[in-house]
């Protein structure tokens, strides 16, 4: 059980209440920073042994291997990159003074992003045309693809509940966790561009 902070002479009992309210805030973020940190230093280790076993290779990928279809993990990039777009307002909306009023339709739209572009990042997996087992790149391609895919279902789940927390009228009290939920939903994009750009654009 928290202990209340006792009143202060001459402050008022909300400001208080605020304080309370901004450390809540703080440290839900600074939670999602951190756990973000630490995954960006989880795939920065796939990325290594990328690189390493691109440059100890002397064909990448190797002879015969069918290279991946371009089509749709470019079309996923562009629905991941709009749902930015649409973080982006709703982030806007947070600071404005009749939040969350206008809030719901960008939302809903980043959630429907999140889960197009999960539905596409496994087709993706599913039509590779090579299987897990077949080689060093085909490996790290699955792997790498569905911690990519883990991450997809792990923002839709996530954003699926802000708009649960909507709906019920919390999010008007309490702004953190759309804070919270824009930093992982970032993550997300900045992981989905690079892996585009290593894994599919590269290879062509």
């Amino acid at each position: 059980m928290t202990a209340q902070t006792p009143a202060v002479p001459g402050r008022p009992a909300a400001e208080s209440v605020d304080e309370r309210a901004v450390g809540s805030a703080s440290s839900s973020v600074t939670g999602m920073t951190l756990f973000v940190a630490s995954e960006a230093v989880f795939f920065a280790a796939f990325l290594g042994i990328y690189a390493n076993s691109y440059t100890a290779a002397d064909n990448w990928p190797p002879p015969g291997m069918p290279a991946p279809s371009l089509v749709v993990p470019s079309v996923a990039l562009v629905i991941l990159l709009l749902s930015g777009v649409a973080m982006t307002r709703c982030l806007r909306r947070m600071h404005q003074a009749a939040y969350p009023a206008g809030l719901a339709p960008w939302l809903l739209t980043v959630f429907a992003g999140s889960v197009l572009f999960s539905a596409l990042v496994a087709v993706t997996m599913t039509g590779t045309g090579f299987g897990i087992g077949d080689g060093i790149y085909q490996s790290l391609y699955f792997v790498m693809t569905g911690l990519e895919l883990a991450h997809g279902i792990g923002g839709a789940v996530l954003l699926g509940l802000l708009l649960v927390r909507l709906r019920t009228g919390e999010l008007a009290l309490r702004r953190d966790p759309l804070q919270a939920a824009a930093i992982y939903w970032y993550f997300v994009i900045v992981l989905g561009v690079v892996l585009y750009a290593v894994l599919d654009l590269a290879v062509q």
